[in-house]
């Protein structure tokens, strides 16, 4: 009977580990809302408001966000921000994500509404924490005005 007993044993604690019944006890915030803030065709910059939620007893921390923005499909920025921000045990937070960018691929895209007369975007990303990484993404529509009194200067 030991040996079955054993072999039960080992049975049980392989099958046991594997199993998606084993949650962490950690919960990851979820992004509750990502939205434009700010947009400035003649700086270059775009900022956009990413609001998580905390739904554990207790803070988490946010190091860094990363990710990407695309205009018409083209990929015109890059999110690479170190964040030291705290989110309190069930509370929301809202971390600010600036965007610096590049001008010659925004000329580019900038070519694309021209040609589309839309000017659609697309951000992507990350936000890290100590228990891992919470992706965010948003879509909308920027001023055209904006963007064509930047390129036809």
């Amino acid at each position: 009977m030991n040996k079955i007993g054993v072999v039960l044993m080992m049975i049980m604690a392989l099958f046991g580990c594997s199993s998606d019944e084993v949650k962490s006890p950690v919960n990851l915030p979820h992004v509750h809302s990502v939205h434009l803030k700010s947009f400035s065709a003649t700086d270059k910059t775009i900022t956009f408001y990413v609001a998580l939620f905390n739904s554990n007893d207790f803070p988490v921390a946010v190091s860094a966000v990363d990710g990407a923005i695309t205009l018409n499909q083209l990929n015109i920025g890059k999110i690479d921000v170190n964040a030291d921000y705290i989110i309190e045990g069930g509370a929301m937070k809202t971390v600010v994500v600036p965007i610096a960018l590049d001008p010659d691929a925004f000329l580019k895209a900038g070519q694309t509404v021209l040609s589309q007369s839309k000017a659609e975007y697309q951000v992507d990303g990350g936000v890290k924490t100590a228990f891992g990484n919470v992706p965010f993404s948003g879509t909308g529509e920027l001023p055209l005005q904006d963007i064509l009194s930047t390129i036809l200067r």
